[in-house]
């Protein structure tokens, strides 16, 4: 609320801010906007406003992982980076593979990532032992924005 609302009733106020829960959630359904609401009152007048929020990560982050591995297996990982409400800069993702499988070209730094626009990636994963391994993704960007993730791949 703007502060002349605020002015024109300072005796009394109330907020009132509807939350949703991931579990509220339909499977595959995402949040990227909220609906923030507020009423105030006095003895003489009631007003009310509302604004939307955006509720989302400055990146959209994805990566094709294989569901499992044979042992000696290699497969590409493709890594799609949607620059939603992320400032233009370069960006550098690091990945790394722990306990069944390893990643190699697992650093990729992207120059000069734009708003609005979708970049890709190539990294290499490999089967290196029989078990369950994991892909860790660490992504730093502009203005101090950083993202972490990581996928589970068993090798039979």
């Amino acid at each position: 609320m703007s502060r002349s609302i605020k002015a024109l009733f300072a005796d009394r106020s109330a907020w009132c801010l509807t939350t949703l829960h991931e579990e509220d959630l339909i499977p595959g359904e995402r949040v990227e906007e909220a609906r923030l609401a507020a009423v105030a009152w006095s003895a003489g007048r009631i007003g009310h406003s509302e604004a939307s929020l955006v509720v989302r990560e400055p990146f959209g982050l994805d990566l094709t992982v294989p569901p499992f591995l044979t042992l000696g297996d290699q497969a590409d990982l493709l890594i799609n980076l949607d620059a939603l409400s992320a400032p233009r800069g370069d960006v550098t993702i690091h990945l790394v593979g722990t306990g069944a499988v390893s990643v190699s070209d697992g650093e990729v730094v992207l120059p000069r990532v734009d708003r609005g626009r979708r970049t890709q990636a190539v990294a290499r994963l490999r089967a290196e032992a029989l078990g369950l391994g994991a892909v860790h993704l660490s992504l730093n960007g502009p203005d101090g924005l950083a993202l972490e993730r990581e996928w589970s791949v068993p090798v039979h």
